[in-house]
């Protein structure tokens, strides 16, 4: 009976956990490149700043309906944050 409760849970972190992998893995094709830090980070951050928001559009209401969504709108301003920080030694 837990394992079914639990099953909703674990299917609405899948695209969450598939985003933070994709992000990981553009960091690492990034740096195999030979990109530098000072666009490689605020290119991962802002890739995975708007999936992260496209993820979590449309999974607004489920993450509602299990009490999720206050948590997962800090970890997207938090993250959106440090895109934009992240853009600061680039302008000077």
């Amino acid at each position: 009976m837990r394992a079914a409760r639990l099953f909703p849970l674990l299917l609405l972190f899948y695209p969450f956990s598939l985003v933070t992998v994709a992000a990981g893995l553009l960091a690492l094709l990034l740096l195999l490149a030979g990109v530098g830090r000072e666009v490689l980070v605020p290119a991962v951050l802002w890739f995975f700043f708007c999936s992260f928001l496209a993820v979590y559009l449309i999974t607004r209401r489920a993450l509602r309906l299990f009490g999720f969504q206050r948590l997962f709108l800090l970890f997207l301003l938090v993250l959106g944050l440090l895109s934009v920080l992240s853009l600061l030694p680039l302008l000077g």
